[in-house]
């Protein structure tokens, strides 16, 4: 386990503000022309290195499309690596018939998983943490190394295994976002041959799994209103206690993620399945 540790304090805070996504016509280009700027501004660390954390990125934050022109998160450096002894698994439950399935690490020995190192500010990882509801965050310092063979002190996000569900497939939509990123960065040659041959859900090959989508997104719509409602007013019950821990902030979104998951796919199991088919993989 690491030991590194990093300053703290408003200054850090402050330094990358928000960017609406309607200012980044380039968001590469972008990323390179602010690092220089922000890193002068910002603290040293223990390790020699500044800002807070560095978050090892494997999905579709790779896309700096989505981590600076979507979630409007501004790395510091970028390192892109190897993280040894995992594996890319595409078993987050997401919504039947249209994205059925997001990514996440398994623990996978002689496995490895390629992706980037972003060096961001404390609160721009809070921010990464409360877009990426349900998953939690994994210190995998030891695993990781820099393609130029450096190491660094890196946190990652991973989904609970226990509420994973296998034999689902990523939308075409996803994991294009991902290879997308992977040639970006200009990630192995491999891994970028990987991500081309992972298999992807096609709802449009059969007209009942379209109709499957219909009804799954109208149900979504239906299901979140009053489950949302339910968390709120149990989180509301609860006895106020002072926190600055992003993982409390996230609890009520990620019980709403978990009972949406849960009636969802039970759903898809027992009622539309039968009447559209898989609504996880290309099997009808």
């Amino acid at each position: 386990m690491s030991n590194c540790t990093f300053t703290r304090g408003a200054q850090s805070r402050q330094v990358v503000k928000q960017v609406a996504i309607t200012e980044i016509r380039n968001p590469l280009a972008y990323l390179r022309n602010r690092q220089r700027d922000i890193r002068r501004q910002l603290p040293r660390s223990s390790c020699g290195a500044v800002a807070d954390v560095f978050y090892f990125a494997y999905g579709s934050n790779v896309n700096t499309t989505i981590l600076i022109g979507r979630r409007g998160v501004v790395p510091v450096t970028t390192t892109p690596g190897i993280l040894s002894n995992y594996s890319l698994d595409f078993t987050v439950p997401g919504l039947p018939y249209s994205e059925p399935a997001f990514a996440t690490l398994c623990p996978s020995i002689g496995e490895e998983v390629h992706g980037v190192a972003y060096q961001i500010t404390e609160e721009h990882w809070k921010q990464v943490l409360n877009t990426e509801t349900g998953y939690e965050v994994l210190d995998c310092s030891d695993d990781f190394k820099g393609y130029s063979g450096g190491r660094l002190c890196v946190q990652t996000l991973v989904y609970p295994r226990r509420k994973t569900r296998q034999n689902i497939l990523p939308s075409k939509r996803y994991i294009d976002i991902i290879r997308e990123g992977a040639l970006e960065w200009n990630l192995s040659a491999a891994w970028q041959d990987s991500l081309r041959l992972q298999p992807s859900y096609t709802p449009e090959l059969d007209p009942r799994q379209v109709a499957g989508a219909l009804v799954s997104t109208g149900s979504m719509l239906t299901l979140l209103g009053p489950i949302g409602l339910a968390v709120a007013a149990n989180s509301l019950a609860k006895p106020l206690v002072e926190s600055d821990s992003t993982q409390d902030e996230q609890e009520p979104q990620a019980q709403v993620l978990d009972s949406f998951q849960d009636v969802t796919w039970k759903l898809h199991d027992e009622v539309w399945s039968k009447l559209f088919g898989d609504g996880g993989t290309n099997e009808i």
